[in-house]
Protein backbone atom coordinates (compact mmCIF):
# COMPACT_ATOMS: atom_id res chain seq x y z
CA UNK A 1 0.00 0.00 0.00
CA UNK A 2 2.92 2.67 0.35
CA UNK A 3 3.31 2.46 -3.09
CA UNK A 4 0.26 3.03 -3.95
CA UNK A 5 -0.03 5.89 -1.59
CA UNK A 6 2.95 7.41 -3.21
CA UNK A 7 1.35 7.04 -6.90
CA UNK A 8 -1.85 8.41 -5.96
CA UNK A 9 -1.16 11.31 -3.10
CA UNK A 10 1.65 12.98 -4.53
CA UNK A 11 0.16 16.39 -5.48
CA UNK A 12 -0.30 16.48 -10.19
CA UNK A 13 1.06 19.28 -12.40
CA UNK A 14 -0.69 22.74 -12.00
CA UNK A 15 -3.95 22.85 -13.42
CA UNK A 16 -3.27 24.93 -17.32
CA UNK A 17 -6.05 26.57 -18.83
CA UNK A 18 -6.40 23.83 -21.74
CA UNK A 19 -6.61 21.03 -18.91
CA UNK A 20 -9.45 18.67 -19.73
CA UNK A 21 -12.19 19.39 -16.80
CA UNK A 22 -13.48 15.80 -15.38
CA UNK A 23 -16.30 15.29 -13.48
CA UNK A 24 -16.34 13.59 -10.22
CA UNK A 25 -19.27 11.18 -10.88
CA UNK A 26 -17.84 9.27 -14.01
CA UNK A 27 -16.32 5.60 -14.87
CA UNK A 28 -14.30 6.56 -17.85
CA UNK A 29 -13.13 10.00 -17.12
CA UNK A 30 -11.68 12.03 -19.97
CA UNK A 31 -9.66 11.42 -23.16
CA UNK A 32 -8.21 8.25 -21.49
CA UNK A 33 -10.81 6.69 -19.56
CA UNK A 34 -10.32 3.26 -20.54
CA UNK A 35 -6.37 3.53 -19.49
CA UNK A 36 -6.96 5.22 -16.55
CA UNK A 37 -9.59 2.20 -15.83
CA UNK A 38 -7.17 -0.84 -16.75
CA UNK A 39 -4.39 1.10 -14.73
CA UNK A 40 -6.94 1.29 -11.72
CA UNK A 41 -7.32 -2.01 -12.06
CA UNK A 42 -4.05 -3.22 -12.07
CA UNK A 43 -2.83 -1.25 -8.92
CA UNK A 44 -5.20 -2.95 -6.39
CA UNK A 45 -4.37 -6.51 -7.65
CA UNK A 46 -1.60 -6.70 -5.11
CA UNK A 47 -4.07 -5.64 -2.33
CA UNK A 48 -6.67 -8.07 -3.22
CA UNK A 49 -4.79 -10.99 -3.50
CA UNK A 50 -3.24 -10.28 0.19
CA UNK A 51 -6.70 -9.33 1.17
CA UNK A 52 -8.63 -12.63 -0.48
CA UNK A 53 -6.14 -15.36 0.99
CA UNK A 54 -6.50 -13.71 4.37
CA UNK A 55 -10.31 -13.02 4.75
CA UNK A 56 -11.74 -14.05 1.02
CA UNK A 57 -13.03 -12.17 -2.13
CA UNK A 58 -15.80 -9.96 -0.40
CA UNK A 59 -13.41 -8.69 2.27
CA UNK A 60 -10.86 -7.62 -0.42
CA UNK A 61 -13.80 -5.72 -2.12
CA UNK A 62 -14.79 -4.23 1.07
CA UNK A 63 -10.90 -3.68 1.71
CA UNK A 64 -10.26 -2.33 -1.65
CA UNK A 65 -13.05 0.27 -1.58
CA UNK A 66 -12.22 1.60 1.91
CA UNK A 67 -8.61 2.40 0.56
CA UNK A 68 -9.86 3.96 -2.14
CA UNK A 69 -12.62 6.12 -0.84
CA UNK A 70 -9.77 7.12 1.77
CA UNK A 71 -7.45 8.21 -1.32
CA UNK A 72 -10.40 9.47 -3.32
CA UNK A 73 -11.04 12.03 -0.56
CA UNK A 74 -7.44 12.98 0.60
CA UNK A 75 -7.25 13.98 -3.01
CA UNK A 76 -9.53 16.47 -2.83
CA UNK A 77 -6.92 18.42 -1.13
CA UNK A 78 -4.28 17.66 -3.45
CA UNK A 79 -3.33 20.25 -5.76
CA UNK A 80 -3.35 18.83 -9.28
CA UNK A 81 -5.46 16.00 -8.16
CA UNK A 82 -8.87 14.87 -9.65
CA UNK A 83 -10.53 12.87 -7.84
CA UNK A 84 -13.13 10.24 -9.15
CA UNK A 85 -16.22 8.06 -8.10
CA UNK A 86 -14.84 5.73 -11.07
CA UNK A 87 -11.51 5.00 -9.46
CA UNK A 88 -13.34 3.38 -6.29
CA UNK A 89 -15.17 1.62 -8.55
CA UNK A 90 -11.97 -0.10 -10.32
CA UNK A 91 -9.80 0.14 -7.33
CA UNK A 92 -12.42 -2.16 -5.73
CA UNK A 93 -12.71 -4.11 -9.18
CA UNK A 94 -8.72 -5.02 -9.25
CA UNK A 95 -8.74 -5.60 -5.48
CA UNK A 96 -11.69 -8.23 -6.71
CA UNK A 97 -9.86 -9.87 -9.84
CA UNK A 98 -6.48 -9.88 -7.38
CA UNK A 99 -8.76 -12.31 -4.87
CA UNK A 100 -10.07 -14.33 -7.52
CA UNK A 101 -6.47 -14.70 -9.27
CA UNK A 102 -5.05 -15.60 -6.13
CA UNK A 103 -8.00 -18.00 -5.32
CA UNK A 104 -6.84 -19.74 -8.50
CA UNK A 105 -3.29 -20.08 -8.82
CA UNK A 106 -3.24 -21.73 -5.16
CA UNK A 107 -5.58 -24.19 -6.26
CA UNK A 108 -3.62 -24.83 -9.17
CA UNK A 109 -0.30 -24.68 -7.82
CA UNK A 110 -1.22 -27.16 -5.05
CA UNK A 111 -0.22 -29.73 -7.87
CA UNK A 112 0.05 -30.19 -11.38
CA UNK A 113 -1.75 -27.64 -12.92
CA UNK A 114 -4.63 -28.41 -14.68
CA UNK A 115 -5.12 -27.95 -18.66
CA UNK A 116 -7.50 -25.05 -18.29
CA UNK A 117 -5.29 -23.57 -16.70
CA UNK A 118 -2.10 -24.05 -19.17
CA UNK A 119 -4.76 -23.00 -21.93
CA UNK A 120 -5.63 -19.42 -19.98
CA UNK A 121 -1.53 -19.28 -20.20
CA UNK A 122 -1.33 -19.03 -23.82
CA UNK A 123 -5.25 -17.71 -24.07
CA UNK A 124 -4.79 -14.64 -22.24
CA UNK A 125 -2.07 -13.03 -24.39
CA UNK A 126 -3.31 -14.33 -27.33
CA UNK A 127 -6.23 -12.83 -26.79
CA UNK A 128 -4.62 -9.22 -25.35
CA UNK A 129 -2.33 -9.03 -28.34
CA UNK A 130 -5.34 -10.01 -30.65
CA UNK A 131 -7.45 -7.03 -29.16
CA UNK A 132 -4.56 -4.85 -29.04
CA UNK A 133 -3.61 -5.53 -33.01
CA UNK A 134 -7.21 -4.52 -33.67
CA UNK A 135 -6.87 -1.70 -31.72
CA UNK A 136 -3.89 -0.18 -33.58
CA UNK A 137 -5.91 0.45 -37.22
CA UNK A 138 -6.62 3.96 -37.81
CA UNK A 139 -9.71 5.53 -37.05
CA UNK A 140 -10.72 8.87 -38.41
CA UNK A 141 -13.99 11.22 -37.15
CA UNK A 142 -17.05 11.86 -39.17
CA UNK A 143 -16.34 15.77 -37.98
CA UNK A 144 -15.32 18.42 -39.46
CA UNK A 145 -11.58 18.72 -40.00
CA UNK A 146 -9.33 21.33 -39.46
CA UNK A 147 -5.28 21.76 -40.87
CA UNK A 148 -3.39 23.32 -38.97
CA UNK A 149 0.50 24.59 -39.44
CA UNK A 150 2.72 24.85 -36.43
CA UNK A 151 0.33 24.85 -34.22
CA UNK A 152 0.65 26.57 -30.74
CA UNK A 153 -1.84 24.36 -28.77
CA UNK A 154 -0.60 25.28 -25.48
CA UNK A 155 -0.36 21.16 -24.73
CA UNK A 156 2.48 20.57 -26.98
CA UNK A 157 5.28 22.81 -27.38
CA UNK A 158 5.02 25.18 -30.47
CA UNK A 159 7.19 24.97 -33.41
CA UNK A 160 9.24 28.10 -34.05
CA UNK A 161 10.48 27.24 -37.77
CA UNK A 162 8.30 27.63 -40.50
CA UNK A 163 6.19 25.56 -42.44
CA UNK A 164 5.96 26.64 -46.51
CA UNK A 165 4.08 23.80 -47.66
CA UNK A 166 1.88 20.66 -46.77
CA UNK A 167 -0.20 18.26 -48.61
CA UNK A 168 -1.47 14.60 -48.13
CA UNK A 169 -1.77 13.03 -51.38
CA UNK A 170 -1.42 15.86 -53.82
CA UNK A 171 -3.98 17.97 -51.41
CA UNK A 172 -3.17 21.06 -50.23
CA UNK A 173 -3.35 20.81 -46.07
CA UNK A 174 -5.28 24.03 -45.45
CA UNK A 175 -4.02 26.50 -42.19
CA UNK A 176 -7.98 26.21 -41.01
CA UNK A 177 -11.34 23.98 -41.95
CA UNK A 178 -11.28 21.88 -45.10
CA UNK A 179 -13.89 23.22 -47.22
CA UNK A 180 -17.47 21.40 -47.38
CA UNK A 181 -16.64 20.46 -50.78
CA UNK A 182 -12.73 19.52 -50.15
CA UNK A 183 -11.17 16.35 -50.32
CA UNK A 184 -10.71 15.28 -46.19
CA UNK A 185 -7.30 12.71 -45.11
CA UNK A 186 -8.79 9.30 -45.35
CA UNK A 187 -6.26 8.28 -42.48
CA UNK A 188 -7.92 4.41 -42.26
CA UNK A 189 -6.45 4.08 -46.09
CA UNK A 190 -2.89 4.16 -47.66
CA UNK A 191 -1.97 7.71 -48.07
CA UNK A 192 1.38 10.31 -48.02
CA UNK A 193 1.79 13.68 -46.31
CA UNK A 194 4.38 15.75 -47.18
CA UNK A 195 5.78 18.66 -45.72
CA UNK A 196 8.18 21.39 -46.96
CA UNK A 197 9.38 23.32 -43.66
CA UNK A 198 12.31 25.37 -42.35
CA UNK A 199 13.47 24.05 -39.45
CA UNK A 200 13.58 25.93 -36.23
CA UNK A 201 15.04 25.14 -33.03
CA UNK A 202 14.52 21.80 -31.58
CA UNK A 203 11.56 22.10 -29.06
CA UNK A 204 11.42 20.16 -25.79
CA UNK A 205 8.37 18.57 -26.01
CA UNK A 206 6.26 17.13 -28.92
CA UNK A 207 5.49 19.93 -31.66
CA UNK A 208 3.39 19.49 -34.23
CA UNK A 209 4.81 21.17 -37.78
CA UNK A 210 1.43 19.97 -39.48
CA UNK A 211 -1.42 18.48 -37.99
CA UNK A 212 -4.96 17.78 -38.53
CA UNK A 213 -7.89 18.28 -35.53
CA UNK A 214 -11.28 17.61 -35.99
CA UNK A 215 -14.18 20.05 -35.02
CA UNK A 216 -14.43 18.26 -31.29
CA UNK A 217 -10.92 18.79 -31.08
CA UNK A 218 -10.07 15.34 -31.45
CA UNK A 219 -6.44 14.99 -32.93
CA UNK A 220 -6.47 13.14 -36.40
CA UNK A 221 -2.91 12.77 -37.25
CA UNK A 222 0.85 14.84 -35.99
CA UNK A 223 3.66 15.26 -37.44
CA UNK A 224 6.00 16.91 -35.53
CA UNK A 225 9.33 16.97 -33.50
CA UNK A 226 10.68 16.42 -30.55
CA UNK A 227 14.53 17.57 -30.11
CA UNK A 228 15.83 16.09 -33.24
CA UNK A 229 13.14 13.24 -33.34
CA UNK A 230 10.70 13.13 -36.46
CA UNK A 231 7.67 12.27 -34.57
CA UNK A 232 4.29 10.90 -36.42
CA UNK A 233 0.97 10.33 -34.53
CA UNK A 234 -2.00 9.38 -36.01
CA UNK A 235 -5.41 8.69 -34.23
CA UNK A 236 -6.12 4.67 -33.92
CA UNK A 237 -9.26 2.68 -32.89
CA UNK A 238 -7.42 2.55 -29.46
CA UNK A 239 -7.52 6.13 -28.85
CA UNK A 240 -11.16 5.87 -29.91
CA UNK A 241 -11.93 3.94 -26.87
CA UNK A 242 -10.24 5.74 -24.58
CA UNK A 243 -6.72 4.90 -24.47
CA UNK A 244 -3.52 6.66 -24.86
CA UNK A 245 -1.65 8.15 -28.36
CA UNK A 246 1.07 6.23 -29.26
CA UNK A 247 4.04 7.36 -31.29
CA UNK A 248 6.14 6.02 -34.18
CA UNK A 249 9.50 8.39 -33.73
CA UNK A 250 12.89 7.92 -35.41
CA UNK A 251 15.57 9.68 -33.15
CA UNK A 252 17.81 12.24 -34.79
CA UNK A 253 16.12 11.86 -37.51
CA UNK A 254 16.36 15.84 -37.77
CA UNK A 255 19.63 16.15 -36.33
CA UNK A 256 21.69 16.38 -40.04
CA UNK A 257 19.73 19.55 -40.73
CA UNK A 258 20.78 22.68 -39.40
CA UNK A 259 18.19 25.37 -37.76
CA UNK A 260 17.24 27.68 -40.58
CA UNK A 261 17.85 25.17 -43.72
CA UNK A 262 14.81 24.43 -45.79
CA UNK A 263 14.03 20.69 -45.97
CA UNK A 264 10.96 17.80 -46.80
CA UNK A 265 9.79 15.75 -44.26
CA UNK A 266 7.02 13.56 -44.90
CA UNK A 267 5.25 10.01 -43.82
CA UNK A 268 3.08 7.62 -45.74
CA UNK A 269 1.43 4.41 -45.02
CA UNK A 270 1.72 1.70 -47.11
CA UNK A 271 -0.25 -1.78 -47.01
CA UNK A 272 -0.24 -1.30 -42.79
CA UNK A 273 3.27 -0.39 -42.77
CA UNK A 274 4.62 3.34 -41.56
CA UNK A 275 7.73 4.85 -43.41
CA UNK A 276 9.02 8.85 -42.53
CA UNK A 277 11.17 10.15 -44.43
CA UNK A 278 13.72 13.34 -44.02
CA UNK A 279 15.28 14.73 -47.21
CA UNK A 280 16.40 11.95 -49.44
CA UNK A 281 16.47 9.38 -46.09
CA UNK A 282 13.48 7.81 -45.30
CA UNK A 283 12.91 4.86 -42.61
CA UNK A 284 10.40 2.19 -43.30
CA UNK A 285 8.59 -0.61 -41.39
CA UNK A 286 8.09 1.31 -38.43
CA UNK A 287 5.11 1.00 -36.22
CA UNK A 288 4.57 -1.09 -32.86
CA UNK A 289 5.55 -3.83 -32.18
CA UNK A 290 3.67 -6.07 -29.75
CA UNK A 291 6.11 -5.52 -27.36
CA UNK A 292 5.24 -1.50 -27.48
CA UNK A 293 1.63 -1.87 -26.69
CA UNK A 294 2.28 -0.75 -23.30
CA UNK A 295 1.42 2.58 -24.71
CA UNK A 296 -1.79 2.18 -25.32
CA UNK A 297 -1.94 2.82 -20.87
CA UNK A 298 0.75 5.25 -20.82
CA UNK A 299 2.58 6.71 -23.77
CA UNK A 300 5.21 8.76 -21.50
CA UNK A 301 6.78 11.16 -24.20
CA UNK A 302 9.53 11.94 -22.89
CA UNK A 303 11.36 8.35 -21.80
CA UNK A 304 14.69 7.88 -23.19
CA UNK A 305 15.22 5.39 -25.99
CA UNK A 306 16.65 3.13 -23.29
CA UNK A 307 14.02 3.11 -20.90
CA UNK A 308 11.06 1.92 -23.87
CA UNK A 309 13.19 -0.71 -24.44
CA UNK A 310 13.37 -1.39 -20.73
CA UNK A 311 9.63 -1.23 -20.92
CA UNK A 312 9.21 -3.35 -24.01
CA UNK A 313 11.29 -6.38 -22.39
CA UNK A 314 9.59 -5.86 -19.29
CA UNK A 315 6.19 -5.94 -20.51
CA UNK A 316 6.33 -9.31 -22.96
CA UNK A 317 7.63 -10.75 -19.99
CA UNK A 318 4.71 -9.71 -18.31
CA UNK A 319 2.66 -10.82 -20.83
CA UNK A 320 4.30 -14.74 -20.52
CA UNK A 321 5.07 -14.78 -17.38
CA UNK A 322 1.95 -17.42 -16.42
CA UNK A 323 3.03 -19.71 -18.99
CA UNK A 324 6.34 -20.67 -17.05
CA UNK A 325 4.04 -20.07 -13.61
CA UNK A 326 1.56 -22.61 -15.21
CA UNK A 327 2.81 -24.93 -17.10
CA UNK A 328 3.67 -27.53 -15.10
CA UNK A 329 6.21 -30.33 -16.23
CA UNK A 330 9.38 -29.20 -18.50
CA UNK A 331 7.66 -30.98 -21.47
CA UNK A 332 4.16 -28.88 -21.49
CA UNK A 333 6.04 -25.65 -20.09
CA UNK A 334 8.34 -26.18 -23.27
CA UNK A 335 5.34 -26.71 -25.57
CA UNK A 336 3.18 -23.94 -23.78
CA UNK A 337 6.43 -21.89 -24.80
CA UNK A 338 6.50 -22.80 -28.16
CA UNK A 339 2.73 -21.67 -28.68
CA UNK A 340 3.96 -18.49 -27.37
CA UNK A 341 6.20 -17.68 -29.80
CA UNK A 342 3.60 -18.71 -32.40
CA UNK A 343 0.83 -16.41 -30.66
CA UNK A 344 3.48 -13.46 -31.35
CA UNK A 345 4.36 -14.41 -34.82
CA UNK A 346 0.28 -14.82 -35.26
CA UNK A 347 -0.82 -11.56 -34.08
CA UNK A 348 2.21 -9.87 -36.47
CA UNK A 349 1.00 -11.59 -39.35
CA UNK A 350 -2.65 -10.69 -39.10
CA UNK A 351 -2.77 -7.18 -37.61
CA UNK A 352 -1.12 -3.51 -38.08
CA UNK A 353 1.42 -4.65 -35.48
CA UNK A 354 5.14 -5.17 -36.52
CA UNK A 355 7.93 -7.34 -35.91
CA UNK A 356 9.54 -6.64 -32.64
CA UNK A 357 13.47 -6.63 -32.59
CA UNK A 358 15.66 -8.90 -30.36
CA UNK A 359 14.55 -7.83 -27.06
CA UNK A 360 10.92 -8.90 -27.62
CA UNK A 361 12.01 -12.60 -27.77
CA UNK A 362 14.51 -11.98 -24.49
CA UNK A 363 11.25 -10.73 -23.18
CA UNK A 364 9.19 -13.48 -23.78
CA UNK A 365 11.99 -15.83 -22.92
CA UNK A 366 12.37 -13.76 -20.01
CA UNK A 367 8.85 -13.89 -18.44
CA UNK A 368 8.60 -17.47 -18.91
CA UNK A 369 11.92 -18.25 -16.85
CA UNK A 370 11.03 -15.90 -14.24
CA UNK A 371 7.57 -18.05 -13.86
CA UNK A 372 9.19 -21.29 -13.62
CA UNK A 373 11.36 -20.30 -11.45
CA UNK A 374 8.86 -17.95 -9.13
CA UNK A 375 6.65 -21.12 -9.11
CA UNK A 376 7.87 -23.06 -6.11
CA UNK A 377 8.00 -19.63 -4.23
CA UNK A 378 4.42 -18.59 -4.74
CA UNK A 379 2.92 -21.98 -3.73
CA UNK A 380 4.86 -21.60 -0.10
CA UNK A 381 3.44 -18.08 -0.42
CA UNK A 382 0.03 -19.28 -0.82
CA UNK A 383 0.03 -21.86 1.30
Amino acid sequence: MGAVAVITLSPGPPPRPWTEEIPTLCLFCGGRGAADAILNVVLFLPLGVLLGHWRGVAAAVLGGALASGAIETTQFFLPGRNPAMGDIVWNATGAAVGALAGMGLRRWLWKEPPRVAKVLAVALPALYLGLAGWMAHPAGTESRYYGQWTADLGFMDHYRGELLAAEIDGVPVPSGPYGLDDPVPDVEREFRLEATVVKGPAPRRIAPVVSVYDGTQQEILVLGAQGDDLIWRLRDRAKALGFDFREVRVPGALGSVSVGDTVEIRASRVGGSLCLGVAETSWCDLGFAPSRTWSYLMNLEGASPAFRALLDTAWMATLFFLVGLLGGSTRSTAVLGLASVGVVVVAVAFTPLVAGGVLQWVGLGTGVAVGIVARPLIRRLLG
